[in-house]
């Protein structure tokens, strides 16, 4: 989607003070549209590895989630949201996305060369991307136990690792690929 190019022109920082976001260390939690996944054991564990941080919970259209999210009581600031149409500034903000691994959103955060933590894949096409997106270097898993917090702070602390995510995510995007297709086509049907 365009919006996605448009946002990664403002840097994180400006687009944090866009959306009156502190200017600290922020992650998005993101379970998709239905706000699914194990978010809140996810956050719980995060929260507690980390200092001086904004968490960002994008509920989608889940109220149980997003009522949830409004009770949890964590150390780091909390900023649990329903659904918005403006979720590429949510992302673009923010520092690691933390989500569910469907194609639109993976697609997504990597226009935005943000890093990644993947959890609870639906068997399937999920779970293939999944797969796809570690075995490329492109992402890590965060398994819901005891070692989500900690597999996420060593990661997250790995500057190299983080910048290899990312120049990797560089190499293998393909960002303008929707206009590159619709041009090909344009050309396609001129030629006859």
């Amino acid at each position: 989607r365009p919006v996605f190019l448009e946002a990664k022109a403002i840097s994180p920082s400006e687009m944090r003070k866009q959306l009156e976001l502190e200017e600290k260390n922020t992650i998005l939690f993101m379970g998709g549209g239905l706000g699914l996944g194990d978010i809140m054991q996810i956050v719980g564990k995060i929260d507690k590895v980390l200092d001086n941080s904004q968490l960002l919970i994008a509920c989608g259209h889940n109220k149980e989630l997003l009522y949830n999210a409004q009770q949890l009581e964590v150390s780091n600031k909390l900023i649990p949201f329903p659904y918005t149409e403006e979720i590429d500034k949510y992302m673009q903000a923010s520092d690691f996305i933390i989500t569910k691994p469907g194609g639109l959103t993976l697609s997504e955060c990597m226009v935005l060369n943000k890093p990644l933590a993947l959890i609870s894949p639906i068997p399937g096409q999920e779970s293939n991307n999944q797969f796809f997106f570690l075995n490329q270097g492109i992402a890590i898993s965060l398994p819901n136990n005891k070692y989500a917090g900690i597999i996420f702070k060593t990661f997250s602390n790995n500057k190299l690792r983080l910048e290899s995510m990312i120049r990797l995510q560089q190499q293998l995007g393909k960002p303008n690929s929707t206009k590159d297709i619709i041009e090909d086509l344009i050309n396609l049907v001129e030629d006859k």
